[in-house]
Parts: structure tokens; C-alpha cells; sequence
């Protein structure tokens, strides 16, 4: 089978393409499609030196998209007045240029392909074989006080919705949710669900010497037990619920010796938000800045739990890794989390304050509780595998075109 994936630069959905491409590069030959905004910087990416890149035959759209880089390598250089004027000049003439000469590209045209598969949104005037799309979630149309440019983007793949295409969707959730909301642009039958994976650099690292050396690094008290979190700002993800109830809750069992510890960025918004409850307990909650991708796994699987209270997910991508950690799970009971935690965690109500807080005592308080949950954990990550998704993915795409093959020759 011969396929082309679409690939896209936002990190976002960046992770999720390169770790498919490299378990669908396993089975078939991929051929990969980018738009004019993305071409250059995927030709020039040493991730994808080894693959064949469709391209556009228009000298001015390729231009476009060399634009599209020198602009990008210039942004976090917007600050000096000089760049700043630079990059509105390049915008402006790249403007002019895609309302002049960019039109709705079908480079598929000239391939003889099998499918057609996007992990974002789906083709617009390509050929007529089967075409594949990965549904992550309508969030950005369910929480209305959500990021204006993504819901537009939400929208811009629910326009490009129809019931001829076929879907794959990164849970049951994700699946219901497309059904409830564009019922007439769906088939039920012609989506498959497929749940994703964590990357291999979440693994159990129970490493004390290692640890030991990462709290020098990240100055995390070496006699404090601690609960790690990455921080962030994005209302349904709750985390400032979860600190104040943290806070609540070691004040009252009166705990000395638990931090909570954020690791990334907000951090200046995050604790301004918070300032008033941390009276006598600003050394409980830690920010260590930045971490390092070889760190975070002896992190987590050293944290006392994960604590993960989103409102609303499409998939819960930050359980897994904590479980694939060995890290116990405290989640929330909504949306896709129950499908990815099963009975290998706890589940709350993501509001529940008073619940929350008796289990992160219980956490503190019972070392054999929290081996229990680490084992249930990793056991239940073992079901989850970007090879595993692949594969599922791969053995739909060859049903469907043995199916059209057989409905042509009949």
C-alpha cells in the first residue's frame, strides 16, 4: 500500500504525525504532503531526510514558502525595531503573493497512491482515493471561552467534514462528540477508533542516585517528598484548583515535609493567581522553571502521584505518560480520561475539592497504596502504543481499499 500523510508544523499535532510516519514507514511507502506554509522548513527538517516530499511545480509557491521559513528563523527576534518592520515587509508580500498565485494545490493528482491520511484536517481537491483523517476533539467549540484562533481552526475541519471520507478518532469520547455535533457530515461506520501512544522518553526511571542529582539540579529539597506537574494557564486543564486543594489539604494534616513542584513556563501568572492562599506555605509550592526531556521521566516516576483533573480532554495524553512512568494517577472521572485510566488510578470528580484532598492524604500517608496504583499503572500503559495505533490504523485504510477494489471490479 502507498500512501501520502499530511504533515503539518504546529506542535501540536507534530508529535503525533512523526510517530506515526515512522511505524507506518514499517509496513508501506509513505509519500509526504505539506501546504506552501510548511513545505520548506519539512524539506529542510533532518527528521524527514529520508523521505520523498510532494512539491508544488509553481517557482512562486515555493518562493512563498521559503518566505514562510525566513520569517519563522526571524520571530523571536521581533523585539529590534529592524526585524520587527522586516517581518511585517515579508508578511505583507507573502499576502500578495497567496492571494495572487496559491490556489488549492492537488498534488495528489499525479500519484499513483492507494489513500490518503492527515493526522489535522482532511484534503480539499485531490484524487478520488479513500481519504483518511485523524479526529483529536471539539474542544475549542465546546468551551467557548477557548483560544479564538483554534476554534477557528476547529471549525475550518468541521467545514471539511463529510460522510464519504473515513476517520479515525483518538477515543470513544472523541467519536461521540464529532457524532453529536455534525451528525449529518459523519457516517458512525466510517469511524474507527484508535487510541494513541506516549513517547518511549516517558519510561519507569527509578533511579535514586539520578533522582537525587536532578533535585540538586532543579533544587528540589532532597528530605521532601513532592508532586510533580507541568504548569499551564489553560482554565480546563484545573491546575489551579488542584494547588489550592494541595495547599488546603497540608495545612490542615499539618505536612511539612511535600512540595508541590511545577515544572515550564506561566509561572509569574500562575502564582499571582494563587498569591493569597500561600500565606505561610510559599516554600510549599516550587517552580523549577524548565526541565529537560531526559529528567522528566525520573520526575514523574519519583513523584508521589500524578494529579490530572482536567475538565474536559479529547484523549489525556499527560495520564499515560504518567502511568508509562510508573507514576499513580489521581484523574478525572470525565470526558476521555476513564478510558485511558481504567481501573489503574483513581477517578474523582474533577471539582470536588474535598475529595481530592482525602486521597492526596492517603497518597502521602500509604506507601503500599501508592506501589499498588504504580503497578496498575504501568501494567495498563502496556495497552497503549503508537506501534499499536499504527497498525490499527493501517489494517482499517487496507480494508476500506479492498473493499472499493472489490465494489469496482463487481
Amino acid at each position: 500500500m502507498e500512501l501520502i500523510l499530511k504533515l503539518q508544523l504546529g506542535a501540536e499535532f507534530f508529535f503525533c504525525a512523526l510517530s506515526l510516519l515512522k511505524e507506518f514507514k514499517k509496513y508501506h511507502q509513505v509519500i509526504l504532503y505539506t501546504d506552501h506554509k510548511s513545505w520548506a522548513s519539512i524539506k529542510f527538517s533532518s527528521f524527514f531526510r529520508d523521505y520523498e516530499i510532494l512539491e508544488s511545480k509553481n517557482p512562486i509557491v515555493k518562493l512563498l514558502s521559503y518566505f514562510y521559513l525566513v520569517r519563522s528563523k526571524l520571530d523571536p527576534y521581533r523585539k529590534y525595531w529592524i526585524i520587527k518592520i522586516l517581518c511585517k515587509s515579508i508578511t505583507f508580500f507573502m499576502l500578495c503573493l497567496e492571494l495572487r498565485f496559491v490556489k488549492k494545490l492537488g498534488y495528489a493528482q499525479n500519484y499513483d497512491i492507494d489513500c490518503l491520511f492527515s493526522v489535522y484536517s482532511t484534503f480539499c481537491n485531490v484524487s478520488n482515493v479513500p481519504k483518511f483523517t485523524l479526529l483529536h476533539d471539539v474542544i475549542p467549540l465546546i468551551l467557548k471561552d477557548y483560544n479564538i484562533e483554534k476554534r477557528g481552526f476547529c471549525l475550518q475541519v468541521a467545514n471539511r467534514l463529510a460522510q464519504k471520507d473515513y476517520y479515525f478518532a483518538n477515543s470513544y469520547y472523541t467519536k461521540s462528540d464529532f457524532l453529536k455535533l455534525f451528525p449529518h457530515k459523519l457516517d458512525e461506520e466510517k469511524i474507527k477508533v484508535t487510541h494513541l501512544g506516549a513517547s518511549e522518553n516517558f519510561y519507569h526511571d527509578f533511579n535514586e542516585a539520578k533522582n537525587q542529582s536532578i533535585r540538586e539540579k532543579y533544587k528540589i529539597p532532597q528530605n521532601k517528598k513532592y508532586i510533580f506537574s507541568l504548569c499551564t494557564l489553560e482554565p480546563r486543564k484545573n491546575l489551579l484548583f488542584v494547588v489550592e486543594n494541595f495547599l488546603e489539604m497540608i495545612g490542615r494534616e499539618r505536612i511539612e515535609d511535600m512540595v508541590f513542584v511545577l515544572g515550564g513556563g506561566y509561572w509569574s501568572e500562575f502564582i499571582g493567581k494563587i498569591e493569597g492562599k500561600l500565606k505561610g506555605l510559599e516554600d510549599k509550592v516550587l517552580h523549577i522553571g524548565y526541565v529537560d526531556d531526559e529528567d522528566l521521566s525520573n520526575l514523574f516516576s519519583h513523584s508521589l502521584c500524578s494529579v490530572y483533573l482536567s475538565l474536559y480532554e479529547g484523549f489525556g495524553l499527560p495520564v499515560l505518560e504518567s502511568m508509562q512512568c510508573g507514576c499513580p494517577v489521581i484523574a478525572s472521572n470525565t470526558t476521555s480520561i476513564p478510558e485511558i485510566v481504567g481501573d489503574s488510578g483513581i477517578l474523582i470528580d474533577p471539582k470536588d475539592g474535598e475529595v481530592l484532598q482525602e486521597w492526596l492524604a492517603r497518597i502521602y500517608r500509604e506507601p503500599k497504596l501508592r506501589e499498588e496504583l504504580a503497578q496498575k499503572g504501568l501494567e495498563r500503559a502496556k495497552q497503549f502504543s503508537w506501534e499499536k495505533c499504527a497498525r490499527e490504523m493501517l489494517g482499517y485504510m487496507e480494508e476500506v481499499i479492498k473493499a472499493r477494489k472489490n465494489e469496482n471490479h463487481s
